[in-house]
């Protein structure tokens, strides 16, 4: 190879790899990395261009995948199978059905790729295939190892030197200085290659390039001559370049140049309006750069029409301008419900946008005619608003088109096309072009929004069609949406409607719920049925709003109605008349059976001669015995008595049913107290007056007692055991003392029932008094073998009292202690400081009184029955004695039992308010010996 050029060896490489693998097409293919091409160096069967290299790109063949894999292919084609390059038409032409591709690779570099095909199925295996990858192995090696400048070999190239020699005369020679002037004869071809290369590319560019010197063109390219509309370079060269463009940018483009001879860095991107040859002009984008031309100064100014750029600039931007104002309509109108504020709106915006004369909104009707609702015109055209009409050109069938979408524009109405009779109808509005866009709902046409233009032709464009589209569309969703919302509306105001009937029925409940709580009420505070049926019929007429309330009662054979209670505005008064109920069986039946009953007569009403008709509603007053009575309301006759009043009516009647049984109870039970008072009361009074009758003999039989046993004792007829006179002087003595302490028990009752009895107070210390107060009934404790305790604080505060009503209350007490305890138990007497006051309390062991006994142990003449262990006996008034005299101190008595234990518990303030003592004489015997 290195006696060859490159291209010969190639060639010959390649030709003997055919003949010794019989594969007719073989290709040496070189991979430039910087270019990203695999470039054919030798090739046979492949039909390469004549005089220049043939390249391909790197993704565009199989052999650049090889080049990037590293990876040998074998393949094989179908017929119509698409060859191993898709987008070069040499390749794509060869027909190869069998295709290795083996790359050429060294040191893990790929340098290339050894390319075989066969056009026919080949099988490439076995010492075939190891003998071409060890071929490319040594062709990589020898490639990379003796690296070939083709150029060089093909171009006889040749070193410029330039030599200066002088003679050396002693020594017989020639010395001189070589200087190598390769690299610059290779510059200056290099810049020559450069130069004709940018000519060659000024010619080819798209875009106008322009050269000027001093103001006028020097060089202009092809693709300038077009722009201008010039013929060949001479129409401008030598042409001042400030008369192509455009009067109104010339001042800018002065500036620009001025800038551009002293401008650092990368040149601006002007947009420039230049002028063709013809006059016409166009929008251009200029570079403009300053370099030296042929030795001198020079502007170099690249030029590209962006007129079609421009224009859609402009499309785009008035798209942009109708879709904002389209959107802007379309906000303006949804943000109104109000139907008409919507229609108005629209005409006026696109009468605006159109810059029309006249807009409407005609609104159809289904028999074809309609009427023009809304309108928006400038003078001086007439206004056509509330105009009313039938098109007879307006047929069905227009109907049904507008329906499906019809657009009709019209650019002038005298044009041949326009039917006379639209033409007739459309110059009598002073239309002469107009556009009609139909406002569809769903399958209902609701109207047109058209718009007139009627000072002249015109031609509708398309956008305007579409705009005004786009607005019926919008127009027909906010009728939609306003018709919705005075849907919305109407439900509203009927809910509202519905709420305040159910609010005002609610409140009539609420209102006839707290009528009938203050009827019942004021019923039930009171047990007198004249009261009652008062209240009742005055509050229930008050807030019933009615003309007359009143109640009849029955009688016990209910044959008879006696009006008894009323309360009346306006119709006379019937108080105290009595109807028959036999005479009106038909309404009286019906209340009989606890129903209630309204009626509207024509004839006169039972006790009241009407002059005209009344409602009147009737409710029977009826208990658990029966229909006693009812309760009637009279109302004028066009207002009847609803479920609400009817309801609470027969509440009201009711609840007075439940209050007039309760009063008549009541009235039955004061009478029966009231008896028992006045039986009561005589027996006081009896009790008072044998007491006092009986007092005073027996005072004088005491006195003979006294007096005979005086007299039997001097004649000794005490003295013998056996006298039985003695054993009956003793049972008369005893009997008498206990008829005079009965008679001074009811007499002392008698005079703390009137209040009578003064009080003489003292003061005591407890602690020192009560020991004294228990020793008269020492003797019998002991026998009967019973306990005695004192519990009696020294630190207890004095006591004001009446010593001698205490000493008796406390020694009934004792004595009664004594009188019940069981023999081993204890009587225990205790005091102690209770607040303001001292209690005191007499308690035993051994026995208890029962919770229904403890309420009566108090009363007079009441004897606990069974319970006196050491028959005593007794009057029944100790205990009801004691208590008056307690709470006439100005204290509290009170009994408790349990766990085998009786506790009386007396509680008395320490300063008790005095009472006034008046002159009464008192007959009051001191306390008893309890063993005399």
């Amino acid at each position: 190879m290195g006696t060859q050029s490159a291209k010969d060896a190639f060639q010959s490489t390649v030709q003997e790899i055919s003949d010794t693998t019989g594969f007719p097409i073989v290709a040496i293919e070189r991979y430039d990395a910087a270019r990203q091409v695999m470039v054919f160096e030798g090739a046979i069967g492949v039909p390469l261009p004549e005089g220049k290299s043939f390249e391909v790109p790197v993704h565009q063949t199989l052999s650049g995948t090889v080049v990037a894999t590293q990876q040998a292919i074998i393949k094989t084609y179908a017929p119509n199978e698409l060859k191993l390059c898709s987008s070069n038409d040499v390749l794509s032409a060869l027909g190869i059905r069998t295709f290795v591709c083996i790359p050429l690779v060294v040191e893990r570099r790929t340098i290339g790729a050894l390319s075989l095909g066969h056009p026919e199925l080949v099988t490439v295996e076995g010492p075939l295939l190891r003998w071409i990858t060890r071929l490319a192995r040594d062709l990589a090696w020898i490639i990379d190892r003796y690296p070939i400048n083709p150029e060089a070999l093909e171009t006889d190239e040749r070193l410029w030197l330039a030599w200066n020699a002088a003679p050396l005369i002693e020594r017989g020679r020639f010395y001189g200085v070589t200087r190598d002037l390769s690299q610059q004869k290779a510059s200056e071809a290099a810049l020559r290659e450069s130069e004709e290369r940018y000519r060659q590319l000024v010619d080819i560019c798209p875009d106008g390039i322009l050269i000027h010197q001093e103001g006028r063109v020097v060089l202009a390219n092809q693709a300038l001559l077009r722009l201008f509309g010039a013929s060949r370079a001479e129409d401008l060269i030598g042409r001042e370049v400030i008369s192509l463009v455009h009067p109104a940018d010339q001042e800018l483009m002065r500036q620009n140049l001025a800038e551009t001879c002293c401008q650092e860095g990368p040149p601006p991107l002007l947009e420039e309006k230049l002028v063709r040859l013809d006059g016409s002009t166009f929008d251009a984008e200029v570079v403009a750069i300053a370099y030296r031309y042929q030795g001198q100064m020079a502007v170099q100014a690249v030029i590209r029409d962006i007129s079609d750029r421009k224009q859609t600039e402009r499309a785009r931007r008035q798209q942009d301008e109708r879709e904002r104002l389209m959107n802007a309509i379309a906000h303006r109108i949804r943000q109104s419900l109000d139907l008409s504020e919507i229609l108005n709106t629209t005409v006026d915006e696109v009468r605006q946008f159109l810059g029309c004369d006249r807009t409407i909104v005609f609104r159809l009707t289904a028999q074809g005619d309609g009427e023009v609702i809304v309108e928006s015109v400038i003078p001086p055209w007439e206004s056509i608003l509330g105009f009313s009409f039938f098109d007879p050109c307006f047929r069905s069938d227009f109907t049904e088109r507008y329906r499906e979408g019809r657009v009709s524009a019209v650019a002038d109405v005298r044009a041949p096309s326009v039917t006379p009779c639209y033409r007739q109808v459309l110059e009598a509005l002073q239309i002469r072009a107009n556009l009609i866009v139909p406002i569809v709902q769903g399958d209902r046409l609701w109207g047109l929004l058209i718009a007139h233009q009627c000072g002249g032709p015109r031609v509708w464009q398309p956008f305007e069609i579409d705009l005004l589209k786009q607005l019926a569309t919008q127009v027909a969703i906010a009728i939609q949406q306003s018709e919705l919302y005075q849907q919305v509306q109407t439900l509203n105001v009927t809910l509202e409607e519905q709420v305040r009937d159910r609010t005002a029925q609610l409140q009539r409940s609420i209102d006839f719920e707290a009528l009938l709580k203050r009827i019942t009420d004021q019923v039930r505070d009171s047990l007198d049925e004249h009261k009652i049926l008062q209240s009742a019929v005055q509050s229930l007429a008050e807030g019933l709003g009615v003309e007359c309330c009143d109640t009849g009662m029955y009688n016990a054979e209910q044959t008879t109605s006696t009006i008894c209670y009323e309360y009346t505005t306006t119709l006379p008064r019937a108080r105290g008349r009595v109807i028959s109920i036999a005479d009106h069986p038909e309404q009286y039946q019906q209340l009989f059976q606890g129903q209630p009953l309204q009626v509207c007569p024509i004839a006169p009403t039972p006790a009241r001669n009407l002059a005209r008709r009344w409602a009147i509603l009737a409710c029977p007053i009826a208990d658990d015995q029966g229909v006693i009575g009812d309760l009637r309301l009279f109302r004028h006759s066009r207002d009847w008595f609803d479920q609400l009043e009817v309801r609470l009516v027969a509440q009201v009647a009711n609840q007075c049913a439940i209050a007039i049984r309760q009063a008549r109870l009541f009235e039955e039970s004061q009478a029966q107290v009231r008896e028992l008072e006045r039986l009561n009361q005589l027996k006081d009074d009896f009790l008072s007056t044998v007491s006092h009758e009986l007092r005073t003999p027996m005072a004088n039989i005491k006195m003979a007692i006294q007096l005979l046993e005086i007299l039997l004792k001097q004649q000794d007829w005490f003295n013998e055991p056996s006298n039985p006179a003695q054993r009956y002087f003793g049972i008369l003595n005893d009997e008498c003392d206990r008829e005079i302490t009965l008679i001074n028990d009811l007499l002392d009752l008698s005079r703390l029932d009137a209040g009578t009895e003064p009080l003489v107070l003292a003061t005591i210390q407890p602690h020192l008094w009560l020991p004294s107060l228990i020793e008269p009934f020492y003797g019998r404790i002991e026998q009967q073998k019973q306990r005695v305790e004192i519990l009696t604080p020294e630190d207890l505060p004095p006591l004001t009292t009446d010593l001698k009503h205490l000493s008796r209350v406390l020694m009934e007490l004792i004595s009664n202690a004594c009188k019940y305890t069981p023999a081993h138990e204890t009587i225990t007497l205790a005091a102690a400081r209770q607040g303001e006051g001292v209690e005191f309390q007499v308690s035993n062991s051994g026995v208890e009184i029962s919770e229904t006994e403890q309420g009566r142990i108090f009363d007079k003449f009441y004897r606990i029955p069974n319970s006196d262990p050491w028959r005593h006996g007794g009057t029944g008034l100790g205990l009801a004695l004691a208590k008056k005299l307690v709470e006439y101190l100005g204290g509290s008595i009170a009994v408790s039992s349990g766990d085998r234990r009786t506790t009386f518990t007396i509680t008395l303030p320490l300063q008790p308010l005095p009472r006034p003592v008046e002159d009464f004489s008192r007959i009051f015997q001191a306390p008893r010996d309890p063993d005399a």
